[in-house]
């Protein structure tokens, strides 16, 4: 935090370096590019939109061809149910005829037949021999082309490709409906159709059907006709009925192989079937790519040139400023002994010397304060010292019996009186430490055997609350640096406010841990826990979590501010993690000897 804000000055200043130099520069710049980059964009857009919409036409094309050769009016008025058997005969052989005319006509369509108004085969040829006749009133083709409406039925595939079914209605002159012509359609003949569709050099469009399987296409010859690719998800959002239309959207994707490819698709209108585009993206960018990169490297040399000369710039700007930050650094640590040299010969070198002055003044006003607060807590320390003795004394009836009424006013007022006895206790010691007084001779002590006195001691307190105190002992007592009194002062704080804090029974665990030749020691409880805000203020003076939970709780507020200026003193480190209504955890660390 203290370096984001001895940082935002600067940050400043060179922002307005950057404002003047390098943002119109980049603007000028960036806007070029990316006019150049959304046209190219767009028409590569156009271009797949177009070679999707002659792809669709084509393949309209190639069906419709088949489906006009349906197109059958019969000279006859009623159906074949009610000709006379010469009639009918002479019938059969047109249609046969016209299967012949058909087959010679057009050589992907097989399987090709003719169908009474029952569904009774008339006559059917595969390839260029008649087969047996069926009938096929159940099958789908003959129901939707008997209904009037002409059939294109779904993608089969086969060990000679992909083949379909299409059926259209047979009508009289009258044109009344009188039976049906199916013929199964070979769409190799599609693949010669769509491959000759390129889009620049390496763009292509194939063709999927209703379930994402490959009719034809597909330039890299990566799948086979049949494979399916729905398993890429911007060819299932297609088959979703999602628009991918190139003029409405610009995507890219990676194809298994490492390629980028620009994509487009969209569903056909008339086929359940679905065209799609893609094309590599180094392919379809090529023309621009050396105007890019020209651009990219005129304007990089640029902004480094500018961002050089703004940070020397800066730098002599803020220096004068850093200088002042670490003078207020030096204060807000308590160095009053701390001045300032800035010969800069303007505004600076006058606000360093007022800054000095400050700093005069605020070291006599210290010196006065910790004074006061020494010499104010060291008399108050002995008439309430006195004031305990007598209480003590009258509870104790040494001067003779007194009422319970009498006992019950003076026990809050003992009470009162402790609390009075431990604010000018740790105002001394606090008064101690800011004035460098506080006496801590470091030796070598067991820190196992220290907590277990601690706890032993403080063991009827948490047993008043139903608290269990656990200490998990290391295998071998380890040895720390450390003052031992105040290392009890320490634990005892830190044990005591964990069963304080504790609303009910829980447990309170004492561990340790050896890290970079520091033993950790954690005090964790289950208590009420504290939230980030109460944390960040914890180990400040005179600081008490408020709330309903708390209230009653008595204390200075002075403890944790104590610890850590023992801790610190002592070459360690304190710290506290929490979370609201699951406990904290207190851990110091202190050098192992």
């Amino acid at each position: 935090m203290e370096n984001k804000g001895r940082k935002k000055f600067r940050n400043k200043v060179f922002a307005v370096f950057i404002l003047i130099s390098i943002l119109p520069l980049l603007i000028v710049s960036l806007s070029s590019l990316i006019i150049v980059i959304k046209t190219r964009q767009q028409n590569i857009a156009e271009l797949q939109n177009l070679a999707i919409e002659t792809a669709g036409e084509k393949t309209n094309a190639f069906v419709n061809e088949k489906m006009e050769l349906f197109n059958l009016v019969l000279d006859m008025d009623g159906d074949f149910s009610t000709l006379d058997p010469e009639t009918r005969a002479g019938a059969i052989s047109a249609l046969e005829n016209i299967i012949n005319n058909i087959s010679q006509t057009v050589g992907d369509l097989k399987e090709i037949s003719f169908t009474d108004k029952s569904g009774r085969e008339l006559v059917r040829r595969s390839g260029v021999a008649p087969a047996a006749l069926r009938n096929i009133a159940d099958e789908p083709q003959f129901q939707s082309a008997i209904a009037g409406d002409n059939y294109y039925g779904e993608v089969m595939y086969t060990a000679a490709g992909p083949v379909m079914v299409l059926a259209s209605q047979i009508e009289n002159k009258n044109r009344q409906i009188i039976g049906v012509i199916s013929a199964t359609a070979d769409l190799k003949a599609l693949q010669p159709i769509i491959g000759d569709i390129s889009i620049g050099q390496e763009g292509y469009v194939y063709i999927l059907d209703n379930k994402g399987n490959l009719i034809t296409g597909y330039g890299d010859n990566a799948f086979k006709t049949g494979d399916n690719l729905r398993g890429i998800p911007l060819v299932a959002g297609v088959m979703r009925k999602e628009t991918h239309n190139g003029l409405d959207r610009f995507e890219t994707y990676r194809r298994a192989d490492g390629t980028e490819v620009v994509f487009a698709g969209r569903p056909m209108r008339t086929l359940d079937w679905h065209i799609l585009s893609e094309w590599p993206r180094s392919d379809a960018f090529s023309v621009i790519d050396h105007i890019l990169m020209t651009s990219l490297v005129i304007t990089a040399l640029t902004v480094v040139f500018v961002i050089v000369l703004s940070l020397f710039m800066v730098r002599q700007i803020t220096k004068p400023i850093n200088s002042l930050y670490h003078a207020a650094k030096h204060i807000s640590s308590g160095d009053f002994n701390y001045r300032l040299r800035l010969k800069t010969k303007d505004e600076f070198e006058l606000l360093a010397n007022k800054f000095n002055e400050m700093i005069k003044v605020l070291a006599e006003n210290r010196k006065l304060r910790d004074e006061f607060v020494f010499i104010a807590a060291h008399e108050l320390r002995t008439p309430v010292t006195a004031i305990r003795g007598y209480i003590s004394m009258i509870l104790e009836n040494t001067f003779g019996e007194i009422s319970k009424e009498i006992r019950e006013n003076l026990l809050i007022v003992n009470q009162s009186n402790d609390r009075l006895v431990q604010l000018v206790s740790d105002l001394l010691e606090v008064a101690r430490s800011e004035a460098g007084k506080m006496k801590i001779e470091i030796k070598d002590i067991p820190m196992a055997e220290n907590v277990t006195t601690v706890t032993n001691e403080l063991k009827s307190l948490a047993g008043q609350k139903g608290i269990k105190v656990s200490h998990e002992k290391p295998d071998k007592d380890i040895i720390v640096k450390a003052d031992s009194y105040k290392l009890k002062e320490v634990l005892t704080n830190l044990i005591g406010n964990a069963i304080k804090y504790t609303i009910g029974q829980g447990d309170i665990i004492v561990k340790h841990e050896i890290k970079n030749k520091e033993l950790i020691t954690h005090i964790s409880d289950h208590g009420i826990g504290m939230t980030p805000e109460e944390v960040e203020k914890l180990f400040g003076k005179f600081f008490r979590a408020q709330n309903d939970e708390t209230k009653d709780i008595e204390g200075t507020g002075l403890g944790l501010f104590i610890c850590k200026e023992i801790i610190e003193r002592m070459g360690g480190k304190i710290w506290v993690t929490s979370e609201k209504g699951k406990g904290s955890t207190f851990s110091f660390s202190l050098r192992m000897a």
